[in-house]
């Protein structure tokens, strides 16, 4: 196992290995629940967003691959946080959901921001499937926290109720939460920010 930093040429694997991790998570289920019905869709703007982390001058992106040029997984980190995503006509998404999630995360982005000035923020992380539970993204974590501790400053993160463990192992704590729905449905994504100080 290698881990590298990501290049654009990388830009296809990453994109697949996204969709793949987040098949079966509550987040992107809430958030594109059609992406099955347009595939193509819903590459393309997974890439889009993958695309922006490389134009990112302040972003972190590594892979960690088991052969040469075959990433596995990958993580992109802001030094400087980026700010909300805008909400893009696309086929895949309930359009009111991510409007949703995006208040969601401005919620925990202004907790956090007054919080901790100077930090990194974790923004993706994605291991294929079949290399989850083998510790690729505790690497993946270790080697930005090792940045962290360099640079004295925190990392930030914002969790699902599922991923907040791995995180919480790492040495990560909980600090704030909140959900994303919205109004007047009674279905509901949990998320908490959690942070990690050297």
């Amino acid at each position: 196992m290698k881990l590298r930093e990501a290049t654009e040429d990388d830009l296809d694997a990453l994109t697949e290995i996204m969709i793949a991790a987040m098949a079966s998570h509550p987040a992107w289920d809430y958030c594109f629940p059609y992406r099955g019905e347009y595939p193509e869709d819903h590459r393309q703007c997974v890439k889009r967003t993958l695309g922006e982390a490389f134009e990112a001058e302040a972003t972190v992106l590594n892979v960690v691959e088991i052969e040469k040029d075959h990433p596995v997984a990958y993580a992109v980190w802001y030094r400087s946080p980026p700010a909300n995503q805008t909400v893009q006509e696309r086929k895949d998404a309930d359009l009111e959901h991510v409007e949703a999630w995006n208040e969601a995360m401005a919620c925990l982005r202004q907790y956090i921001d007054n919080k901790y000035k100077k930090r990194y923020h974790l923004r993706l992380l994605a291991t294929t499937p079949g290399y989850q539970g083998q510790g690729i993204g505790t690497m993946l974590c270790k080697h930005v926290m090792e940045q962290g501790k360099k640079d004295s400053v925190a990392l930030t993160l914002f969790a699902s109720s599922e991923a907040h463990l791995l995180y919480a192992r790492l040495g990560f704590k909980y600090i704030f939460s909140t959900v994303a729905q919205v109004k007047g449905k009674d279905q509901q994504i949990p998320v908490m920010a959690m942070v990690y100080e050297s």
